[in-house]
């Protein structure tokens, strides 16, 4: 199943800085702005992504399944695996302060992450230690 969007609202959140057991909507932003500051005059960042997810379902022809719930292999249906994700994006948009340029300065993101989930196919959880081995968050100034 592939997912591509594009002219999609995005921004980047420090999500170190967030307070423990918080929401995202809280975390500090490090490049543009969320939906409603957007809606209230803020320029927002935009980007373009791929969801990329490989799985095995029940049957040929069978609905498309939750992806949460099959993410989980305590709430799969028999024959159903989930065996890779993946997600690119990038996009520009405006810096704020917390990422240590002056507030609106351009910036650009590029983001991937891979996982491989259950590689061995026979239920067992999968043998790596990290089962997204590939992982690559980049957020820069763009231009001076």
């Amino acid at each position: 199943m592939r997912l591509h969007t594009k002219n999609a609202l995005t921004w980047v959140i420090n999500r170190t800085g967030c307070p423990p057991g918080s929401a995202f909507a809280v975390c500090p932003l490090l490049m543009g702005y969320r939906a409603p500051d957007v809606l209230a005059g803020s320029t927002p960042g935009l980007g373009e992504s791929l969801l990329d997810v490989v799985y095995t379902a029940t049957a040929p022809g069978a609905p498309l399944p939750d992806l949460l719930r099959i993410s989980s292999s305590s709430f799969r249906v028999p024959g159903e695996e989930f065996n890779r994700i993946a997600f690119y994006a990038r996009g520009s948009g405006p810096l704020r302060l917390d990422f240590g340029a002056p507030e609106g300065t351009p910036g650009r993101v590029e983001v991937t992450e891979v996982g491989l989930l259950d590689v061995d196919r026979n239920g067992a959880e999968p043998p790596l230690a990290d089962s997204f081995p590939v992982e690559h968050i980049n957020l820069f100034r763009v231009g001076r």
